[in-house]
């Protein structure tokens, strides 16, 4: 097979496997200073770009806790060590929305159950470690890939770019499967070299197939990236064979069912599981959504711009070098998975840049391209002087917040990164700082802050954290005027002008401060609840009607309020399964206070009620059905229509058998009115 220069129009002889050169240029009589020269770059700097390529990865592999898909890795990779190889995630112990039909990851599983081993003591670090070690393995496959089709000089350019790839780095300290799949994808554009030159293509052909199918297997989006070896076959040969092709069809499968192979025995659950993954992505998914929007390209392409700046530039140059000297088959193997990738990715809804991993060293690979090719009209010297320099200030930004990422976002956790801050703002506002820090990017999470405060007896502070996306700003505001919460303090992100993705969302958000007064009222489910700080006094009755109810009916872990009078519930004899009504009273009301009703719930609802009732004529004033599930004591603020009389009866009701359905409810209590109540 005869090779085409890439900047000239001359046809050359087909380019040696890097090792095969470096043997012919070493007869090669040089002169010291050419020794020199050839030693660096050949030997030298590859070797500390490698040392900088681990460096980064190993760096802050320890220090930071596992992700909730780490831990759903962990959980289902401990099934195989189990006699489970089915690698289902409906069988493992993974949160109840997981629990479904999907073989998500499935052939990575098996590696990473490899690496954590059966009774691994730290399983997640040596998951982390296969990450590791696989992401820079494959940082040196594709500088061999770039150092055989393009030559020294591009090859060390994407070697620099690949060691401090934000994207790559990022995903070499994870224990999920980005690594395993950029390692391989490494193996399958290796292989394309023998593939192309050999005489007896056709090995190379069954094994680059045979990987696909592995990936395959670990993630359905690389179904169409097993064209690679098939475009290879296809210039190897010159023309379409039968017997090719169904090598390619044969190993591609073989390779699928190796990762997979429940899939071929329950297709079925295995579509299902597809179905359930696709749907993730069409869906809306805060923070990592265009809110209002269908497809996730702003976030795409404000990602790639803010982690890469100018190479973004130099990576289409690139692609158009290619295209202007009509290297089609170096474009169809380097530019067109780039583009099918970044393309199919940003028209989705959700986005979470790992999908793109496997194209982050082609991108690499075609900025050094278009920096040589930029730099082409220049004289010999001034040409490597310009090149190196351009290069080097293209590498300022990724190099920049990889560092930042790595050395400070995953050494040193935000709490404690945020320390000295907080000291300063708690003597400030003299008020307590409550961790753990809450998420603000959906409605519900407005309630679930409030609530922090139901049983402080002063202004606490609660940290938020925003991750600079329209959700929680929507919902920061919500929180402001539904509680009277003001924002007193702001430490910012190590990226303060990110837009959101997983290094916010992972290890650098910024983290809001919000004030929350201490008497408040607050909804939760529509139904008003009052803070124990409204409390002025407790109502007493001598009347109180029981039906299986007792003292204290409630789940033995439930914590019954210190300094509060009786409380009464449906929860008895280590079982839930009591029905029946309690009723008290009369209690006095008086039409400057509220009427508080004490309660708690099991976590079903369902066939429970709390009614208050006017006492001289037992008719309802006020009712709740099916009350929110609480968790820990709350009190149900009742403002009473202004004709009833002063006398109530409190009735409560459980109608209900099932599991957690039970109901406890304490003596009422006097709420002091918000200011401004009438």
């Amino acid at each position: 097979m005869r090779y085409t220069s890439l900047f000239s129009n001359e046809v050359a002889e087909p380019p040696l496997d890097p090792l095969t050169e470096s043997f012919r240029q070493a007869s090669i009589p040089w002169s010291s200073s050419q020794r020199i020269k050839r030693t660096l770059v050949s030997i030298v700097l590859p070797l500390l770009l490698f040392a900088a390529t681990v460096t980064f990865r190993a760096v802050g592999l320890k220090t930071f806790g596992a992700q909730w898909d780490e831990r759903t890795v962990r959980a289902i990779a401990a099934n195989i060590w189990n006699g489970d190889l089915r690698n289902n995630w409906k069988y493992a112990q993974v949160p109840d929305p997981y629990r479904v039909d999907c073989y998500n990851y499935s052939s990575y599983l098996y590696v990473d159950a490899l690496a954590a081993g059966p009774n691994g003591k730290y399983p997640v670090k040596r998951e982390r470690m296969l990450s590791m070690v696989l992401g820079s393995l494959a940082v040196l496959l594709f500088y061999l890939v770039a150092l055989h089709f393009f030559g020294q000089k591009i090859a060390i350019a994407a070697f620099a770019i690949m060691a401090i790839f934000p994207l790559l780095v990022q995903d070499a300290h994870y224990a999920r499967p980005e690594a395993f799949v950029t390692f391989l994808t490494g193996v399958v554009f290796l292989l394309l070299i023998p593939l192309l030159s050999s005489a007896r293509p056709l090995r190379y052909l069954a094994t680059s197939s045979l990987c696909c199918g592995v990936l395959i297997a670990c993630k359905i989006s690389f179904i169409p990236f097993a064209l690679i070896p098939f475009v290879g076959m296809l210039a190897a040969q010159k023309r379409f064979r039968v017997q090719s092709f169904g090598i390619w069809v044969a190993f591609t499968i073989a390779g699928t069912f190796a990762g997979v192979p429940d899939a071929f025995f329950h297709p079925a659950a295995f579509i299902r599981g597809v179905r359930m993954v696709t749907g993730q992505y069409a869906g809306d998914y805060p923070v990592h959504s265009v809110m209002g929007s269908e497809y996730c390209f702003p976030l795409l392409w404000r990602y790639f711009w803010q982690t890469l700046g100018p190479l973004c530039f130099l990576c289409a140059a690139g692609m158009l070098v290619l295209l202007v000297r009509r290297r089609m088959l170096y474009f169809g193997l380097f530019a067109v998975p780039v583009l099918f990738y970044i393309g199919v990715f940003s028209l989705e809804r959700a986005f979470f840049e790992r999908n793109l991993s496997q194209v982050a060293p082609l991108i690499a690979i075609l900025c050094g391209l278009g920096i040589d090719w930029l730099m082409s009209g220049l004289p010999g010297r001034l040409r490597s002087a310009a090149f190196a320099v351009t290069l080097s200030a293209a590498l300022i930004q990724p190099a920049v917040i990889s560092y930042k990422l790595v050395f400070i976002g995953m050494r040193v956790p935000i709490k404690d990164r945020a320390r000295t801050y907080e000291q300063a703002l708690t003597e400030r506002e003299q008020a307590p700082i409550v961790y753990p820090a809450r998420e603000l990017f959906v409605p519900g999470n407005v309630d679930e802050v409030a609530a922090v405060a139901q049983d402080r007896p002063e202004d606490i502070i609660v940290p938020t954290h925003d991750y600079n996306d329209p959700y929680t700003r929507r919902v920061f505001h919500e929180l402001q005027r539904v509680t009277g919460a003001r924002e007193v303090g702001h430490f910012a992100s190590l990226f303060p002008d990110f837009s959101p993705n997983t290094i916010l969302a992972y290890h650098c958000p910024a983290i809001r401060y919000v004030r929350l007064p201490g008497p408040s009222f607050y909804h939760l489910d529509g139904v008003r609840l009052a803070s124990w700080k409204q409390v002025s006094e407790v109502l007493r009755t001598s009347h109180m009607k029981v039906f299986s109810w007792v003292r204290n009916g409630v789940y033995p872990d439930v914590k019954i309020p210190t300094n509060r009078d009786e409380f009464f519930g449906s929860y008895t004899n280590g079982g839930d399964a009591n029905r029946g009504t309690f009723e008290m009273g009369p209690f006095e009301t008086r039409p400057d206070t509220f009427l508080g009703i004490p309660f708690i719930t099991g976590p079903v609802t369902t066939s429970l009620s709390v009614t208050v009732l006017d006492h001289a004529t037992h008719r309802p004033l006020a009712q709740f059905k099916n009350p929110p599930v609480v968790s820990s004591y709350s009190i149900w603020a009742v403002e009473l229509p202004s004709g009833a009389s002063s006398q109530v009866d409190v009735l409560a009701e459980d109608d209900g058998a099932s599991w957690g359905q039970w109901l406890s409810i304490g003596l009422p209590v006097r709420l002091l009115k918000p200011s401004g109540s009438s």
